[in-house]
């Protein structure tokens, strides 16, 4: 039997729960043979829950929702492109609808990826957007561009149809670059207007980066996960930094789980067990969380 994976649940400004699940669903995504999932609301207490959008083919696999400062919920769509390398795929969708399931939009349609996963902006964005100002949301793609290692874009509802490229990650030489790889943590926004999070892999030893992008594309690596013991796969900081990551403003630091590395293990980088890690943000980089 399949079974439905919960992405995402927040509580909405009307005090009830809101989130998605990836599969499952009545319409089957082809491409996967899995249900494309849906969008669902309850109180919360748990009581009456609500699907409010089953999503279909030509929507992708539903990942990321949240709450825009007009009331609608804005996310993505997503297909699995890792899983079907060397197949030219559909890349995902930017769509809103209102709190109640009506009026459901696809926004924006992502580019189909080339034979080696590349296009002109991004793939498969799975983690929520940020809304910095009223109607300007910034996301991440974890695949996709120029490099096929993802972008962080913006989509303003003043300038329809069109996502902007903010930062496209570099290409990796042995799984290895100046900037990371694959992000695909949340960004988090300092009251400077400063984005922040994690790429998964890539940087100077290949195991991820947290860094830091302002809306004009400037780019910084805050850290770059160090190299990994190539039999225990033990290092100090951990290795591979895995979706959620938060912004602690009132210690002005990023706190977030890197899934491998620290101490290791005899059976190999694969199951040594990770890390809880904390970075300081440079004051001169942001004053806080949005």
């Amino acid at each position: 039997m399949e079974r439905a994976r919960c992405e995402w649940s927040w509580s909405g400004s009307d005090g009830n729960l809101y989130g998605t699940t990836r599969v499952g669903g009545e319409n089957t995504c082809t491409l996967t043979s899995n249900g494309c999932g849906v969008a669902w609301t309850m109180d919360r207490s748990g009581n009456n829950f609500k699907v409010l959008h089953q999503f279909t083919p030509a929507e992708g696999h539903a990942a990321s929702l949240t709450e825009g400062q007009d009331g609608f919920l804005y996310g993505c769509g997503v297909w699995p492109g890792p899983s079907l390398n060397g197949t030219a795929l559909p890349s995902g969708t930017l769509y809103r609808m209102a709190r109640s399931g009506q009026t459901f939009e696809v926004l924006y349609t992502f580019s189909q990826t080339n034979s080696s996963g590349e296009n002109a902006d991004g793939a498969d964005c799975y983690q929520p957007f940020v809304e910095t100002q009223p109607g300007v949301f910034y996301g991440a793609a974890t695949y996709g561009g120029t490099n096929g290692n993802g972008v962080v874009f913006r989509y303003s509802l003043s300038n329809p149809g069109v996502v902007d490229d903010v930062h496209d990650f570099s290409a990796t030489t042995a799984g290895l670059n100046t900037d990371g790889a694959y992000p695909d943590g949340p960004l988090a926004v300092g009251r400077d207007g400063t984005l922040y999070s994690n790429a998964e892999n890539g940087g100077m030893n290949g195991n991820g980066v947290l860094y830091a992008v302002r809306p004009d594309g400037s780019f910084m690596v805050l850290h770059t996960f160090s190299a990994t013991n190539p039999i225990t796969g033990a290092n100090l900081d951990g290795a591979v930094p895995f979706n959620d990551m938060v912004l602690d403003g009132q210690n002005n630091s990023l706190i977030g789980i890197a899934i491998v590395g620290g101490h290791g293990s005899k059976a190999g980088l694969d199951y040594s067990g990770g890390t809880l890690y904390q970075l300081k943000v440079p004051d001169s980089l942001s004053n806080g969380e949005r």
